[in-house]
C-alpha cells in the first residue's frame, strides 16, 4: 500500500521502531536515591504503584544512583525505596499528568534510626527537566471551571500565546473548517490534536475531529513552542487529550445542563425584519452519563460514556437594522437637489425621476426588499448532537499493559455560518460522523528498554449542505450575502490508518528516543464548487453608465453639458460618481457572473511517514539537554509536488539554578502537512473536471466575447431561473457562452510546493514561589515560512487608474490562473508572563498575560483572500489576521472553606466557586472597495487607494464567567448531587463581533480605523454582529 525508498528505510533502521508522540499520553518519574550524606546509593529497589488500578512497576537505582520510570499513565501514585542496611522510604500521592516529567528524590536512612518512614508527597511545581513551553489542563479544572458548549478545548485559551480563530476574523468557507485556535500567530490550520497518542486531526483542511464528552477527558497538554522531535505535522501547537480509563473503584456520574431564553439578556442585534426589537428563542439541553470501573481487579477496567446535545437557538442577520442604505448618497442627494433647483426644466423634471429610482422602496423595487426582508430578522439554528465512547485497560503482566478505545460522534446541524451580513439563504447544514478504533500496547523489555504500538482506524464523514439547494450565491458588498455558497455543497469521506511504534532506551545520562509513524488517507469527495454560480453586486458602477443604459447613449453627456450650459458645472463630477452596491443590485448590474460546469468528483489519498531520533541528555543534576533530528514526508496524489527534505533539528535546554529557578529555552524547526484540500484544487478545478465561466460588466471585449454580466442576470430573471433551479450550462449557451471555450478560469497546485513550516525559538524563566506557586515569563518568537497562499500569476500591468495599477491577462486565451504556491511568511514575537497556584488549601488559579505582534502577508489559500496587487507581495506585508496585542485570562477554582454542620456553615460547606476572566484586543481586519477596480477580475481583494492590508483594528473583548457549585451527600461521601449555576458573560458586556470593512468609494481621513457604534450594520465600519450577551445555564450532576 505504501512505498517507502530505500534512503527512507535506512532512516527508519537508523531510528529503530517509534513512536514519534512518545510521552503523548503518559509521563514519567525520574530521581536520584542518596544516604545522609548526600553519597548516591546505587541498585537500590524502587517500586511504584498506581493507587488507582494497583497497576506495579519496579526498577534499580544505577551507578549514579538515578531511577526513572517511563510511559506512566497519568494518576497517581506511590513510590517506594528500599536498600540493604536503610530503611524503607515511601513517597505517597505523587500527582503524575500527562507530558510530565515529575522529579522525586529520595534521601534514606540507615535502618538502625528507622525502620521505614512515608511521606506525603507534593509534587514538584517546577518541572526542572522540562525544556518545552508547555501548560497541563488538569481534571481539577476541566471539572470545576465553566464552559460555555463545555467544549473543553476551549480550556487552551487559558494559557498563553494562544488565540480564539473564530472570532472577529471571518476567513474560513464552510466547508473548510479549522481548529480555531492560533498558536504564536500561526494560522489554526497549522496545529496537531492527538487522544491518546494517535491523531484526531481533518487531514482534508487542517482541522478537528470530533473529540471527547468533556466527562471522558482525564487532562490535556497544550504544547505551544519548542516541543521535541517527538511532536510533528504541526508548525502551530500540539494537544495531547488523553481519555479517562476505568480503576478498581466503582465510579461513574449522570448529569443535564439546561439553558432556556428566559434566563438569558437579549443580543444587541436580535431585531426583527421590521427593526423592531425581539427576545429571540433559545433552549439548550446536554445531558449523559459516564460509568467505570473494574472487570477484574488490578487487570482490566473499562470507561463507559455518552453526551448528547439538542440544541434550538437563533441567528442574528442585521442589515435591515438601520435601512439608511436604501436612500440616495450624498453625492446623489446633493446631485438630486441640484437638478431640483435649475433653472432648466428638463433638469428640474430629472430630480424626481432620480430620486424615485435612486431610492430602494417598496414601490419602486418591490423584490428587492422582499428578499432583504425575507434574509433580515432572528433565524433558527439547530444543533443535534451524540458522542459516545468505550475505553478497556487491561495489564498481562506488570511488564504488559494494553488498552482499546471506541469513539463515535454524530453531529447535526442547520443553520450554521449565519448572521450578521449573511442571510439564512447563505447558511449551512452540517451532518458530521466521526468513528475511530484505537488500540495500543505498551512492552517493558526490562526497566530501561520500553516498547510501545498504536494502532488506528478512523473513518470522517463530512457533509456541509446549502440552505439554498438552487443558488446561486448573490454578493451585495457591505450590504447582504444571501444565496447558495460558491463552495457549497461539498460530501467528503476521509478513512485513516495509523500505525505508530516507539522504542525508548535508558543509557546512563542518557534518555533515547526514536520513532516512526506511518499512515494511509483515502479520500472521496464530491464537492461542488463554483456549480452553483455567483453573482456579485459592488460599487464602481458610474451614475452616467445608468442613466446611458436607462434613457440612451449620450444622456449623461447631454445633462453634463446642459449643467455647464445653466452655470452648474460644480455638478458634473457627480454623474461620474458610483451607484451603490444596493443600486447595483436594483438595476441589475453585477459587476461579475462566475459558474463552473463539470464532474466534482475526486478519490484520492495521502501518505504520511514521519520519524525522528531524540536524546534528553542529563549533563548533570542541574543541566537538561533535549537534542533531536525529525524528518516527515508526505506522499501526495499528483500533481502536488512531493516535498522530501523536511529535516527538522530541536535543540532544547532546562537549567535549575536553583532548587525552585529554571531558566529553559530551545529553537527548532517544525513542518505542517499540505491539506488535501490542495489535491483536490489541482485535480479537479484545473479546467479538466470542471470549466469555469467568468464574465465581468463589461464582457471581455478584448477576447471577443461581448456579453456582459448583466445580459446574463437579465436573461436568467427575465426567464424565472434564479432561485428556481440551478443554472445550467444550456441556459447561458443563448447568449453564446459554453464551458471549455471561454477563456478559462484555472485553480491549481504550483509545481513546486512544499510543506509550509515554522521556525520557532523561546527562552524563559520560572521561579517557584511557594509548594505550591510558581511565577513562568518567557519570550517567544516564530517565523512561519513557505506559507500557502493563492495567487493568480496570468497578470502583468497594463497602465494605472484612479485606484492604482490596473492588470490584464499575460496570456489572454486564460482568464485566471488561480495557483496555491508557497510564497507566504510571517513573523510573531510575544513575552508571557503566567502565575500558577495548584489546588492546594482549598483553591487554584492561573493569571496568564500575552503582549505579541503578529504580522504575516496572507491569511489563507482560498481565492477570495488572494493579494489586491498579485505582482508586489511584499505589500500584502501587514498585522496578521490572528494579531491580538493583549491577551489577559484570569481562572480559579476555589472551595469556600466551610464545614459541615448548622445555619451558614452547612449552606457553605461543599461549594466550590470558579471564575473565568478574559481581555483581549482587537483583531486587525481588512479594507475592501467591493468592487474590481484594479481589473484582475477578482472583486473581492482590492482595497482603497494606498491602503494597506488588515489596518482596521476591531473592538476588544472582555468577558467574565462564573461558576458556583454546591454538593450534597447522600449516605456518604462516595455518593454525591451538585447542584450547578453557571454565567457566561456575567455582567453583559457587548463584544462585538464583526465588523463592516467594506468601505467603497467612501472616503476615510486615514486607514487605521475602528468599527463605529454610531453606524449601522450596512454603513462603512458599522458593526454587524456580536458574541452572545449573558447566558444562564443551571445544572445537576449525580456522581458515585
Amino acid at each position: 500500500m505504501i512505498q517507502i525508498s530505500n534512503a527512507l528505510l535506512l532512516i527508519l533502521l537508523a531510528a529503530g521502531t517509534a513512536l514519534p508522540q512518545a510521552q503523548m499520553s503518559a509521563g514519567d518519574i525520574t530521581g536520584t536515591v542518596t544516604d545522609q550524606s548526600g553519597a548516591v546509593v546505587p541498585g537500590a529497589a524502587v517500586t511504584v504503584t498506581n493507587t488507582g488500578t494497583g497497576g506495579i512497576r519496579s526498577t534499580e537505582t544505577l551507578s549514579l544512583g538515578t531511577y526513572r520510570f517511563l510511559l506512566l499513565p497519568p494518576g497517581v501514585y506511590e513510590l517506594k525505596v528500599e536498600a540493604p542496611g536503610f530503611g524503607a522510604l515511601t513517597r505517597a500521592s505523587i500527582q503524575v499528568t500527562v507530558g510530565q516529567t515529575v522529579v522525586i528524590d529520595a534521601q534514606l536512612t540507615p535502618a538502625s534510626v528507622q525502620q521505614e518512614v512515608v511521606v506525603q508527597t507534593d509534587t514538584p511545581i517546577v518541572e526542572t527537566e522540562k525544556t518545552q513551553q508547555a501548560d497541563t489542563i488538569t481534571a481539577e479544572r476541566i471539572v470545576n471551571l465553566p464552559l460555555n458548549k463545555r467544549n473543553f478545548l476551549d480550556l487552551t485559551l487559558l494559557t498563553p500565546g494562544v488565540t480564539d480563530s473564530r472570532g472577529l476574523i471571518a476567513y474560513t468557507l464552510p466547508m473548510l473548517p479549522t481548529s480555531g485556535l492560533s498558536f504564536m500567530g500561526q494560522n489554526s490550520r497549522s496545529n496537531n490534536v492527538s487522544i491518546d497518542g494517535v491523531d484526531n486531526n481533518d487531514n482534508s483542511v487542517g482541522a478537528v475531529r470530533s473529540t471527547l464528552s468533556q466527562e471522558a477527558v482525564q487532562e490535556f497538554q497544550v504544547n505551544r513552542s519548542n516541543f521535541s522531535a517527538e511532536f510533528g505535522r504541526s508548525s502551530g501547537g500540539v494537544l495531547n487529550i488523553v481519555s479517562k480509563s476505568g480503576t478498581n473503584t466503582w465510579h461513574g456520574d449522570i448529569f443535564g445542563f439546561l439553558r432556556d431564553q428566559k434566563l438569558d439578556a437579549r443580543n444587541p442585534f436580535a431585531f426583527g425584519a421590521n427593526g423592531s426589537p425581539i427576545d429571540p428563542p433559545f433552549r439548550r439541553l446536554q445531558a449523559g452519563f459516564t460509568l467505570g470501573g473494574p472487570i477484574k481487579k488490578d487487570k482490566t477496567f473499562f470507561f463507559l460514556s455518552y453526551e448528547g446535545l439538542r440544541q434550538r437557538e437563533s441567528n442574528f442577520v442585521s442589515f435591515l437594522e438601520n435601512t439608511r442604505f436604501f436612500q440616495p448618497t450624498p453625492t446623489q442627494e446633493t446631485l438630486i437637489n441640484g437638478l431640483a433647483s435649475s433653472p432648466v426644466a428638463a433638469l428640474r423634471g430629472l430630480s424626481p425621476l432620480l430620486r424615485q429610482n435612486l431610492t430602494t422602496s417598496r414601490a419602486t423595487f418591490p423584490d428587492t426588499v422582499r428578499v432583504l426582508e425575507s434574509n433580515s430578522g432572528v433565524f433558527p439554528f439547530r444543533n443535534n448532537d451524540n458522542n459516545a465512547s468505550l475505553r478497556l485497560d487491561h495489564q498481562l503482566r506488570s511488564s504488559d499493559q494494553m488498552f482499546s478505545r471506541l469513539s463515535f460522534s454524530d453531529v447535526d446541524t442547520i443553520g450554521a455560518t449565519q448572521g450578521g451580513l449573511t442571510g439564512p439563504s447563505r447558511g449551512t447544514n452540517y451532518q458530521i460522523q466521526d468513528y475511530a478504533a484505537v488500540f495500543g500496547e505498551t512492552h517493558f523489555l526490562n526497566s530501561a528498554m520500553v516498547n510501545e504500538l498504536r494502532f488506528q482506524f478512523a473513518n470522517r464523514d463530512f457533509g456541509s449542505l446549502p440552505a439554498d439547494r438552487f443558488g446561486p450565491e448573490i454578493n451585495i458588498n457591505g450590504v447582504a450575502l444571501l444565496g447558495r455558497s460558491l463552495y457549497l455543497p461539498s460530501v467528503r469521506d476521509e478513512k485513516r490508518y495509523q500505525w505508530v511504534d516507539n522504542f525508548l532506551v535508558l543509557s546512563g545520562r542518557h534518555d533515547l528516543k526514536a520513532g516512526v509513524d506511518i499512515q494511509y488517507l483515502p479520500f472521496n469527495t464530491t464537492s461542488e464548487i463554483f456549480l452553483g454560480g455567483r453573482f456579485v453586486f459592488g460599487e464602481g458602477v458610474p451614475l452616467a453608465l445608468v442613466l446611458d443604459n436607462a434613457v440612451g447613449p449620450g444622456t449623461s453627456a447631454s445633462i453634463a453639458a446642459a449643467l455647464t450650459a445653466s452655470g452648474q458645472s460644480a455638478l458634473v463630477p457627480s454623474l461620474s460618481s458610483t451607484i451603490t452596491a444596493l443600486q447595483a443590485y436594483n438595476f441589475g448590474l453585477p459587476l461579475l457572473y462566475q459558474q463552473g460546469f463539470g464532474n466534482p468528483v475526486a478519490t484520492l489519498e495521502n501518505k504520511l511517514l514521519g520519524t525522528y531520533f531524540q536524546d534528553n541528555y542529563h549533563a548533570s543534576r542541574r543541566l537538561t539537554l533535549n537534542l533531536g533530528l525529525r524528518y516527515d514526508v508526505e506522499f501526495q496524489p499528483a500533481p502536488v509536488h512531493r516535498d522530501s527534505n523536511n529535516f527538522a533539528p530541536r535543540a532544547g535546554f532546562s537549567y535549575s539554578v536553583a532548587n525552585r529557578t529554571v531558566v529553559r529555552g530551545g529553537y527548532g524547526v517544525y513542518y505542517a502537512p499540505i491539506f488535501e484540500a490542495v489535491a483536490f484544487v489541482a485535480r479537479v478545478l484545473d479546467g479538466t473536471q470542471i470549466s469555469q465561466i467568468l464574465v465581468p460588466l463589461t464582457g471581455l471585449p478584448q477576447l471577443g466575447i461581448s456579453t456582459t454580466s448583466a445580459q446574463i442576470w437579465g436573461l436568467l430573471k427575465q426567464q424565472g431561473i434564479l432561485g428556481s433551479r440551478q443554472i445550467a450550462a444550456s441556459d447561458i449557451a443563448k447568449l453564446g457562452l459554453r464551458p471549455g471555450t471561454t477563456p478559462p478560469v484555472i485553480n491549481t497546485a504550483h509545481g513546486n510546493i512544499v510543506n509550509p513550516y515554522s521556525q520557532q525559538g523561546s527562552f524563559g524563566i520560572e521561579r517557584e514561589i511557594t509548594p505550591n506557586l510558581s511565577v513562568n515569563s518567557n519570550y517567544l518568537v516564530s517565523r512561519g515560512v513557505k506559507i500557502l497562499r493563492g495567487r493568480n500569476n496570468n497578470l502583468r500591468q497594463a497602465g494605472t487608474n484612479a485606484y492604482g495599477t490596473v492588470f490584464a491577462p499575460i496570456n489572454p486565451a486564460i482568464l485566471q490562473n488561480n495557483v496555491v504556491e508557497s510564497s507566504g511568511g510571517s513573523i510573531y514575537h510575544g513575552m508571557t508572563l503566567s502565575v500558577n497556584k495548584r489546588y492546594s488549601h482549598n483553591n487554584q488559579f492561573q493569571i496568564s498575560y500575552t503582549l505579541s505582534k503578529a504580522i504575516d502577508d496572507t491569511t489563507d489559500f482560498i481565492s477570495d483572500l488572494e493579494p489586491a496587487n498579485q505582482l508586489n507581495l511584499r505589500n500584502e506585508r501587514g498585522l496578521s489576521s490572528f494579531d491580538q496585542r493583549h491577551r489577559l485570562v484570569v481562572s480559579s477554582v476555589l472551595n469556600l472553606p466551610f464545614e459541615r454542620g448548622t445555619g451558614l456553615g452547612n449552606a457553605l460547606a461543599d461549594v466550590t466557586i470558579a471564575p473565568i476572566f478574559t481581555y483581549s484586543s482587537g483583531y486587525p481586519f481588512n479594507l475592501l472597495l467591493g468592487f474590481d477596480a484594479n481589473q484582475d477580475t477578482n472583486s473581492n481583494t482590492d482595497r482603497p487607494p494606498l491602503a494597506g492590508r488588515n489596518t482596521g483594528i476591531g473592538p476588544n473583548f472582555v468577558s467574565f464567567d462564573l461558576r458556583a457549585a454546591k454538593d450534597f451527600t447522600l449516605g456518604g461521601d462516595s455518593r454525591r448531587i451538585t447542584a450547578i449555576f453557571e454565567a457566561f458573560n456575567l455582567f453583559n458586556r457587548v463584544n462585538y463581533s464583526g465588523v463592516n470593512g467594506t468601505t467603497g468609494t467612501t472616503p476615510l481621513a486615514n486607514y487605521r480605523v475602528k468599527g463605529r457604534k454610531d453606524a449601522g450594520p450596512t454603513d462603512p465600519l458599522g458593526f454587524t454582529s456580536a458574541f452572545d450577551p449573558r447566558q444562564i445555564q443551571l445544572a445537576v450532576k449525580f456522581r458515585f
